[in-house]
This record gives structure tokens, C-alpha cells and sequence, in this order.
């Protein structure tokens, strides 16, 4: 069933395909007022969001957290995703997420969060888990230099979730705690990678900025900038420059 045919004042349950940005955008609007405590969520299409070009942009889902269920991209792909919110705290599509999300597809992105966490797919989350998921193109950054901000390209901070089979190509810039893949990871990353290149000033590393967990079978090649603290530990050969001002 697909969500523009739904008129349920709350979800909790159930399947529902997204095929078009106006369906992305109810989705969005549904649960940052609550109105999804739950149920699967599978693209049925790639989706161009340049309507949302202008002014904020698209507002992401659940920024306020608590979304509940499951994100399946179905192989399908999400563009032209442009997300101007410099004084917000959960900027990405999925700004706070308790959700898995698989099978995801990001191209040609211009986001821009503030001082909490910032990514391309997710913001932060407590997961289920994130799984064959990519961001390609475009570029993720803060507004300003925020001390707390994390900024990532696939996600801005994780925990208690895996991340499995996931890349980015994307600039990302930030000041702390800034990662080609993810900002700060509590999780463990498996069989991902990251190809973009990466600026920040303390805690900034080619795949992650900062992490307490394991990393497995994973690599960056992106151009490293830093003015600060560079984590080397996470720029796995064979990266192109490291630069540190």
C-alpha cells in the first residue's frame, strides 16, 4: 500500500511503499509529529527530490528522534537530497532513527546541519542496524564550527546497531569528530568504506572520527585535511594526503 493512500492518524504497524517525493515528504512530516510508532517502510522507485531544493529544504524524518520500524531502499535511490538546516540538531534524512535501514541509495546530496549531529542517511541512532547502504555525490557539512557537532558521511554518531556493506564518495566538513562513513561510532563497522575527502580540526579520519568499537575488513582513500587531533587509526591505506595545519 502505498503511503499517500494512508490516512491513518498513526502507524504502528504494517508495510507501506514510497514512490514519490511527496510520499518521502508525508513520511518526514508523519513522524516528527509522532504519527509513526512503527511498521516497514520499502521504496517502489528512485525518487528526485529537486522540488525541495529551496529555503530549509527537506525536513528530515524523525528529527526529533523516536522513529520505530524498518527503512528498506529496496535497491532504489533517493537524489538531489538537499537539506539546509544549520541551526538544527539532527540533520540527515533520517535525523534520529531506532530503526533498521538496508538496501539505501543516496546520490548528488547537499546537507547542512549544526550542532548536533549531522549525516547523509542517518543523524544519530540506536539501530537495529544500517546494511548495504551508500551516499554518493555531493557534499555534508556544518554550518559553523559547533565544539559537539558529528558529522559523517553515512551517519553523524551511532550506537548499540552494526554497520555491514556500507560506503560514501562525499566531502564531508566539519569540525569535531568528523568521518568519511560515520562522525562517532560506538558500533562495529564491517566491510565499508569511504572515498570522499575530509576536513575538519580534532578527531577527523578518513572513515571514522572517533570510535570505541571494532572495525573489520574496512578502508578510506579520501584527501584528509585537519587542524588539529587526526585519527590516523581510521585512514586505512591506501589514502591519497593526509594534511595536517
Amino acid at each position: 500500500r502505498g503511503l499517500g493512500d494512508v490516512y491513518k492518524r498513526q502507524i504502528s504497524s504494517g508495510e507501506y511503499s514510497i514512490s514519490t517525493a511527496e510520499e518521502l515528504v508525508k513520511l518526514s512530516k508523519m513522524s516528527n509529529n509522532s504519527q509513526i510508532k512503527g511498521g516497514r517502510f520499502v521504496l517502489a522507485n528512485d525518487i528526485d527530490m529537486s522540488a525541495y531544493s529551496t529555503g530549509e529544504g527537506f525536513e528530515p524524518i524523525a528529527k526529533y528522534g523516536g522513529f520505530k520500524g524498518m527503512v528498506n531502499g529496496n535497491g532504489y535511490v533517493i537524489r538531489n537530497l538537499y537539506i539546509n538546516r544549520p541551526n538544527e540538531a539532527n540533520v540527515a534524512l533520517i535525523g534520529g532513527a531506532h530503526v533498521e535501514v538496508r538496501n539505501l541509495g543516496l546520490e548528488n546530496v547537499d546537507i547542512t546541519g549544526g550542532s548536533g549531529v549531522t549525516g547523509g542517511i542517518v543523524g544519530q541512532g540506536q539501530m537495529n542496524g544500517l546494511i548495504n547502504c551508500y551516499v554518493n555525490g555531493g557534499s555534508i557539512k556544518t554550518a559553523t564550527k559547533y565544539i559537539h557537532a558529528q558529522i559523517g558521511g553515512i551517519a553523524g554518531g551511532l550506537q548499540y546497531t552494526n554497520v555491514d556493506s556500507c560506503w560514501t564518495d562525499v566531502e564531508v566538513r566539519g569540525y569535531r569528530d568528523v568521518g568519511g562513513l560515520i562522525g562517532n561510532s560506538k558500533v562495529t563497522v564491517k566491510n565499508s568504506y569511504a572515498l570522499g575527502d575530509v576536513y575538519g580540526a580534532e578527531s577527523v579520519g578518513g572513515l571514522i572520527g572517533v570510535s570505541s568499537h571494532t572495525t573489520l575488513n574496512c578502508f578510506a582513500e579520501g584527501d584528509v585535511t585537519a587542524s588539529g587531533y587526526l585519527s590516523l587509526i581510521h585512514i586505512s591505506e591506501p589514502t591519497r594526503r593526509v594534511v595536517i595545519s
